[in-house]
């Protein structure tokens, strides 16, 4: 992936994350009053754990020929390469795990559950966004 590909996928995550951080600063009362708010939120975490995922893919397999197989593969990858430490790396893979309770067909996130993936992970995310920079400016 060129370098412009992965400036647009970083970029496309951040828009996704300012608008999650302005729901979370409104606070929890106000982000379950409404449904229409929900729903935007659950897309928009969405977006930013399948971009994540992306990113992992993409600097797990910067400078290499072989393919990697599972994510938790690619993390060990990115631990080797110092982008990620074992903390940060727990944190990014319960990220994409998570990912399978926004699938249409089995995805069963209630709305308190969204509320603390919101509140719990848009951190962690943040600076894995600025390792992955960093790595890769490198």
């Amino acid at each position: 992936m060129s370098e412009d590909d992965l400036r647009n996928n970083i970029n496309e995550i951040y828009n996704h994350i300012d608008y999650l951080d302005t729901i979370k600063d409104e606070g929890k009362e106000q982000f379950l009053e409404n449904p229409e708010r929900i729903k935007a939120v659950k897309y928009s975490l969405k977006g930013v754990m399948n971009g994540c995922l992306s990113l992992t893919k993409q600097t797990a397999m910067s400078g290499e020929i072989t393919t990697v197989g599972s994510y938790i593969d690619m993390f060990e990858r990115l631990k080797e390469k110092n982008v990620v430490d074992e903390e940060l790396s727990k944190k990014i893979i319960e990220v994409i795990r998570l990912r399978t309770k926004f699938n249409p067909f089995e995805g069963n996130a209630n709305d308190d559950e969204v509320w603390e993936i919101l509140d719990e992970y848009l951190v962690p995310i943040k600076k894995y966004l600025e390792n992955i920079q960093e790595f890769n400016n490198q």
